[in-house]
């Protein structure tokens, strides 16, 4: 009989041990996935941030774009204008190369147009006078 019980026993303990690892096995599966939700949800949420903060970055280029075509739309037909004006009021024979006046008129002009935009290098000096 004594044999009985420590067998009774035996199997009372080791469905004890069972169902208690049992229960340590469901309570550490319920803990991995709240701590997965969370790291998602965290994960999510700093997608979001980076994305609001991209945005604002891109929205920023977006107005700094607009801000400065509207400053060469408004720049181009200044600087058109003032060469206009400034070869219809003093225009040169077809003989004749400008002078060191109209040459520092003509290299304002280009600075201004590669400030608008352009590429073009200004004259220089000594190349397009006469001397005079």
């Amino acid at each position: 009989m004594s044999l009985r019980l420590y067998l009774i026993a035996g199997v009372a303990g080791a469905a004890l041990l069972t169902a208690a690892g049992a229960g340590v096995w469901v309570y550490g599966k319920a803990q991995y996935r709240a701590g997965r939700t969370a790291a998602d949800a965290e994960h999510r949420m700093a997608e979001l941030e980076a994305w609001r903060e991209t945005a604002g970055r891109l929205q920023a280029v977006a107005i700094d774009l607009h801000n400065t075509t509207m400053t060469l739309r408004s720049a181009t037909p200044g600087i058109l204008e003032a060469y206009t004006r400034e070869s219809l009021l003093a225009p040169l024979p077809a003989d004749c190369l400008p002078g060191a006046g109209r040459l520092r008129s003509i290299n304002e002009a280009i600075r201004a147009a590669n400030a608008a935009g352009g590429h073009s290098p200004a004259v220089q000096p000594g190349e397009a006078t006469d001397g005079r």
